[in-house]
């Protein structure tokens, strides 16, 4: 697993944070050195990445119908801050406290030896909820938006069905066998038409198939 190239940076892809590694081509030259700069290490790893912590909310694609977090295509790496390592939080506890007793704890401890220093480790606390917040919501937007698809599909299922088959043969289906089902006049007059056009023999073999016909 690749993890952050920035100095002092210890989120990795396996703690749920998405890496971006640097631009490539010559088109995106600039875009590269830009990157380098801000990186700003002497022996950069060949496969470097820089993880999302370190670009603004502006530098990401918005309104994905997938949910991705995508950077958009000019998007530079901006933000510096040092995220604890104890503060990496990756899924809801609706039954206590969000952080863990390792942040709460140095939280208490910053606060005794320094004002200012516990200010600085709340805002990265801060931010590092964002970050979680915002990928529970693209997770969130593309799960609702699987299943819109899967309820378009079932209903185009349903519909292509009631076209080819009555109301109780579809019930049929469902149920998969004939306990509880009553047929209506219309299934067996259409049973009756296919029993004489194919014979005893051969409606048994419409049977066989599982198809919903009501025996005779």
């Amino acid at each position: 697993m690749r993890g952050c190239c920035i100095a002092n940076c210890n989120n990795r892809s396996e703690k749920g944070f998405r890496l971006f590694s640097l631009p490539s081509g010559k088109k995106s030259a600039n875009r590269k050195n830009a990157w380098i700069k801000f990186i700003n290490r002497k022996n950069l790893p060949a496969r470097a990445s820089v993880c999302e912590a370190h670009f603004e909310e502006t530098q990401f694609e918005t309104q994905r119908t997938d949910g991705r977090r995508l950077l958009k295509w000019n998007a530079v790496p901006t933000l510096k801050c040092k995220i604890p390592e104890s503060a990496q939080i990756y899924s809801i506890d609706t039954e206590g406290p969000l952080v863990t007793e390792d942040v709460n704890n140095e939280l208490e401890n910053s606060t005794q030896k320094s004002p200012n220093t516990a200010e600085s480790t709340a805002g990265d606390l801060n931010f590092v909820t964002n970050l979680q917040f915002q990928r529970l919501k693209n997770e969130l937007q593309a799960a609702q938006h699987k299943i819109r698809q899967l309820e378009k599909k079932i209903n185009n299922l349903k519909g292509n069905f009631k076209k080819a088959f009555s109301e109780d043969q579809v019930h049929y289906l469902e149920i998969g066998g004939h306990r509880g089902v009553e047929w209506s006049d219309e299934s067996i007059n259409k049973a009756l038409r296919l029993y004489m056009a194919c014979g005893a023999k051969g409606y048994e073999e419409v049977k066989r198939q599982n198809l919903p016909y009501p025996s005779i």
